[in-house]
C-alpha cells in the first residue's frame, strides 16, 4: 500500500489528520491508511539482539507504555495516531519536489535539526543534490503504508529508545538530470521516520532526502579533499587459538585480523575521550560531493567479510557508545560456516541497518577482481547488491575490494576496467585494502578510497599514532 506524490499541490491540506483504515483523496493525493557519543559504558559485551531490532523496525504492533519520546509527548498509540504522522511525511515529501526547503526544516524535529550549522546549509545541501541545475530533478515521490515503530533505536538519530512512525519512501528523479549515475540508480529509496517533538509529529530521519541517504554523483563533481581515516577491521572476538591442523600461516592470518573486544573497546572509548565522530562513507561522500559539513574529527569504521563476531562483540559496543560503522558484507557467505569462520545471517545484518550501520558490498564471493573476466567481475558486483537490496530494501553503495584488487597488484588496464564497472554498478564509492595506508579522500578518486589496516595485536599507542599522522588529529 503507498501514496504518491507526482506534481500535485497538496501541500495545505495534508495537515489533516487521515483516520484509520481510510482511504482519502486530497487535492488529487490518494491517501490509503493502514492499521556523539554518550557515557562511556563499562562492559564490552552487553547482549543486544540485532534480529530483533530488525524485526522492530519493520513491526507495526503498538508501541509499550514504557516507551520514551522526545519533549515529554506522548507516543503513537493507534492508527488514527500514525496517519497524522503520515500526512506530516508527505507534506515533508511534497516540499522536497517543490523545493520548498523553508517547510522541509519546520517539519524536522530538533535532533535532526541541530545536525545542521543552520536552516542556510540545510538548504544549500538540498539544492546541491535535488536542484543542481536550479530546477528540481524530483519527478515523482511515493510513501508506504505507517508503521508504528515501537521503541525506535537508531543511533544516528536518537540517544535513547523513543516511539516511532516509519514509512518506506522512494523517490524518482529525472533520467536527463545532470547526475552521473546509471538509470536505475535514480530511483531512491529508504525509510523516512517521524517522531514526537513536544506535541507535534517531526521528520527525524528523513531517509532518500538526508545526507545519510542515497548519494547523488554530480555529472561535474567538484574538487574537494578531505583528510578523514578510514579504519578497516576484520574480526572482532577473543583471540584466536591455535588447533593441530592450522599452519604458521593461517594462524598469524588470523591474530593479524582480530582484534579482542578488550582491544576494541579500549580504541572506541579513545575515540569518543578524544572527540572523534564516527561517520559512514555515504556521509563522507555527501561532504565531497554536496558539500556537506562534517562533524569535528571525523572517522569512519569499517568491517570486512561479515563474521559472526561483528555482531557478537563489535556492533554492542558501538551502540552502547551510540558510535556507527560500514559493514561489508561477502553475500554469497551470510550465514554459514566455513571451517572455524562463521558469517552473520541476514537477519543479523538487517539489524545492523536498523541501528544505524551501513552496510556494504564486499561482492558475492569474495574472489579477485583483477582476474577475473569482466562478465564475472560484473557478476560479483551486481549480485551482491542485489542479494542486499531484495534482504534490506535498500541498494548498497559502497563497494569494498577483496583483498584491494585489482589495486594492490594487478595491472593498470584491470584496474581501468574496474573503475568502469563500479559505477555502472551503481557503486559511488570504492573502499581499498592498501599497501601504504592513507587518510586523504578525494572527490576525484572515490573508488579509490584508501584506509588505515587496524592489526589484531596492535597496542593502542600504534592505532592512536597512525590516525593522528595520516589525519592530522
Amino acid at each position: 500500500m503507498h501514496v504518491s506524490v507526482a506534481g500535485v499541490g497538496a501541500a495545505s491540506a495534508l495537515s489533516a489528520a487521515v483516520g484509520p483504515a481510510a482511504a482519502e483523496t486530497v487535492s488529487g493525493v490518494s491517501s490509503p491508511v493502514g492499521s556523539t557519543a554518550s557515557q562511556q559504558p563499562s562492559e564490552h559485551t552487553a547482549s543486544i539482539d540485532l534480529a530483533t531490532a530488525a524485526s522492530m523496525s519493520r513491526s507495526n504492533s503498538t508501541p509499550s507504555s514504557s516507551s520514551g519520546c522526545r519533549g515529554g509527548a506522548c507516543p503513537a498509540r493507534s492508527a488514527a495516531d500514525a496517519g497524522v504522522a503520515q500526512a506530516v511525511a508527505l507534506e515533508y515529501v511534497h516540499a522536497l519536489q517543490a523545493q520548498q526547503w523553508p517547510a522541509m526544516w519546520e517539519l524536522s524535529d530538533a535532533l535532526a535539526r541541530r545536525r545542521w550549522t543552520d536552516e542556510g546549509a540545510f538548504a544549500a545541501f538540498l539544492a546541491a543534490k535535488f536542484a543542481p541545475n536550479g530546477k528540481s530533478t524530483v519527478v515523482a515521490v511515493s510513501l508506504s503504508a505507517p508503521v508504528l515503530v515501537p521503541d525506535w533505536n537508531d543511533v544516528r538519530f536518537t540517544t535513547q529508545p523513543v516511539d516511532a512512525v516509519r514509512l518506506d519512501a522512494q523517490v524518482t528523479l529525472d533520467r536527463t538530470a545532470a547526475y552521473a549515475m546509471p538509470p536505475g540508480s535514480l530511483v531512491l529509496r529508504g525509510a523516512v521516520v517521524l517522531v514526537r517533538d513536544g506535541t507535534a509529529w517531526k521528520v527525524a530521519d528523513d531517509g532518500p532526502a538526508g545526507p545519510l541517504g542515497p548519494v547523488l554523483v554530480p555529472a561535474r563533481p567538484p574538487t574537494r579533499r578531505l583528510r578523514v581515516p578510514i579504519m578497516m577491521y576484520h574480526h572482532v572476538a577473543p583471540a584466536p587459538q591455535r588447533t593441530p591442523r592450522m599452519s604458521d600461516y593461517d594462524y598469524r592470518l588470523a591474530v593479524d585480523l582480530t582484534v579482542t573486544p578488550e582491544h576494541f573497546t579500549e580504541q572506541l572509548d579513545w575515540l569518543v575521550t578524544h572527540d572523534f565522530h564516527t561517520i559512514s562513507v555515504a556521509q563522507l561522500m555527501a561532504a565531497l560531493y554536496d558539500g556537506v559539513r562534517l562533524p569535528r574529527r571525523p572517522i569512519v569504521l569499517t568491517f570486512d567479510d561479515g563474521y559472526l563476531d561483528n555482531a557478537q562483540y563489535a556492533a554492542p559496543a558501538l551502540m552502547q557508545r551510540h558510535l556507527t560503522a560500514t559493514f561489508n558484507i561477502i553475500t554469497g557467505y551470510v550465514g554459514a560456516t566455513h571451517g572455524p569462520l562463521q558469517y552473520m545471517s541476514w537477519d543479523q545484518i538487517a539489524g545492523l541497518a536498523a541501528a544505524g550501520m551501513e552496510i556494504g558490498s564486499h561482492t558475492v564471493d569474495h574472489r579477485d577482481l583483477g582476474i577475473l573476466s569482466e562478465q564475472d567481475a560484473r557478476g560479483e558486483l551486481d549480485g551482491s547488491r542485489d542479494a542486499i537490496t531484495q534482504h534490506l530494501g535498500v541498494a548498497p553503495q559502497v563497494i569494498c575490494y577483496p583483498s584491494g584488487e585489482p589495486f594492490r597488484s594487478r595491472t593498470p588496464a584491470a584496474q581501468q576496467r574496474l573503475l568502469r564497472l563500479a559505477p555502472q554498478s551503481g557503486y559511488v564509492a570504492g573502499l581499498l585494502d592498501p599497501k601504504v595506508a592513507g587518510a586523504e579522500e578525494t572527490s576525484e578518486a572515490p573508488y579509490q578510497m584508501p584506509r588505515i589496516r587496524v592489526p589484531g595485536e596492535a597496542p593502542l599507542s600504534q592505532v592512536v599514532a597512525s590516525i593522528q599522522n595520516l589525519a592530522g588529529s
